[in-house]
């Protein structure tokens, strides 16, 4: 019975697996009258499913199922006790996938869903690639940025935080908009402020240096070398 069932395909690796062990427990006749219990811990599987794939089992005319009862004159003297199966494997029945579609003609050799003797999936550019987002991470809204502010360039300039490993959050894009914003009502340009933040990888915006004794803004400390150049270049001044 073992070598029959062995080559019935089912459709569901654990209906297989119910077969199998019936086919295992029975006579060479096909009879055998194992629990329910029993199969759910041979099967390591609940006795819901075990049920279910008995059913199926029977349904495709791979066993036929005999109810019996208790004659004993005790108080659970009607109780079911365990089926008697019976396995009827002859002859082969074709395999029957879960999805109702029609398999492959005997004749035919199914192909392996994967393995050496599988064929390989071609390669297609075309196929989208879903990746995975990242938890957590909320993207940043752009939702009241008031008209005077260019987006692209709002969007570039947070592309470039990104970048220097400082990511804007949404409260420092408020910080930076109402920033901007004051500085526009000083007479700052907002895309000027944007692209000069840009180009010098700076944090936040500053007030052109016109605009030093109008504006609180306050521009990113120079290194040792642009000091050393503006001192030469004032001192070539004054000599001249």
């Amino acid at each position: 019975m073992m070598a029959k069932a062995s080559v019935i395909k089912t459709g569901n690796s654990g209906r297989k697996l119910v077969l199998m062990m019936l086919a295992d427990s029975s006579s060479d006749e096909g009879n055998c009258f194992p629990s329910y219990r029993h199969i759910a811990d041979v099967c390591e599987m609940s006795r819901r499913s075990v049920i279910t794939h008995i059913s199926k089992l029977e349904e495709m005319g791979l066993l036929q199922i005999s109810h019996r009862k208790n004659t004993g004159k005790t108080e659970k003297a009607y109780w079911n006790s365990s089926n008697i199966y019976r396995l009827t494997l002859d002859p082969v029945i074709p395999l029957v996938l879960e999805s109702g579609e029609n398999s492959a003609p005997p004749s035919e050799i199914p192909a392996l869903p994967c393995g050496e003797n599988s064929a390989p999936i071609p390669y297609n550019p075309s196929y989208p690639i879903n990746e995975p987002k990242a938890a957590g991470k909320k993207m940043l809204s752009f939702d009241g940025i008031p008209p005077a502010i260019s987006i692209p360039l709002l969007t570039s300039y947070v592309e470039m935080r990104k970048a220097i490993k400082a990511p804007m959050t949404q409260a420092a894009l408020k910080i930076l908009v109402n920033k901007i914003m004051k500085l526009a009502s000083q007479g700052s340009d907002p895309d000027e402020l944007l692209e000069t933040a840009i180009l010098s990888n700076w944090k936040s915006v500053y007030a052109p240096r016109s605009q030093y004794g109008n504006s609180t803004g306050q521009q990113p400390n120079q290194t040792s070398a642009n000091r050393m150049h503006d001192a030469a270049r004032e001192f070539l001044h004054t000599i001249q």
